[in-house]
């Protein structure tokens, strides 16, 4: 014989409904919480690789840059925009490089120090170059200037 329980309305503990598994609230809960974690990730994506881009720009800028300055210290040295009449300088007005890249340099009269002071502008198209900033950048006019300009000049000549 079974024992009898002293409360005859009394429910057995239901096992099925402790195993059956997670509620709807629940699921929406943890998706919730899921999606607003991985909007955070998706935002920190986005502006790393909008940073990622400006990095690669600024470098190319820069090599562009150094590449331009590094043309126009060889053109002073050489003596390319010196007018040896007038013992002036000549401004280049607008010059391309091979990738596009389009600069303009203005010379600005200096005392006898050895030293020239160059306003520098460069944009990626000559409609532009008007609006770049200015770059000044100082260039050493070389005591033995004379002897690599007339080297210079010997070897354009026929």
């Amino acid at each position: 014989m079974s024992p009898k329980s002293d409360n005859p309305g009394a429910r057995r503990p239901d096992r099925q409904r402790a195993t059956r598994g997670f509620t709807l609230i629940e699921i929406l809960v943890a998706l919730m919480v899921f999606l607003t974690g991985v909007t955070g990730l998706l935002a920190l994506m986005t502006s790393a690789l909008a940073m990622h881009r400006d990095g690669i720009t600024l470098a190319r800028a820069t090599g562009d840059l150094d590449g331009i300055v590094a043309r126009v210290r060889r053109e002073v040295a050489l003596g390319r925009h010196h007018d040896e009449v007038n013992d002036t300088w000549t401004d280049v007005v607008a010059e391309e490089m091979p990738d596009g890249t389009v600069y303009s340099v203005r010379f600005v009269p200096g005392d006898a120090s050895g030293l020239l002071l160059a306003e520098l502008r460069v944009a990626g198209s000559a409609r532009n170059l008007p609006r770049a900033p200015v770059i000044r950048i100082v260039l050493p006019t070389d005591p033995l200037r004379a002897e690599a300009v007339s080297r210079y000049r010997s070897r354009r000549k026929p």
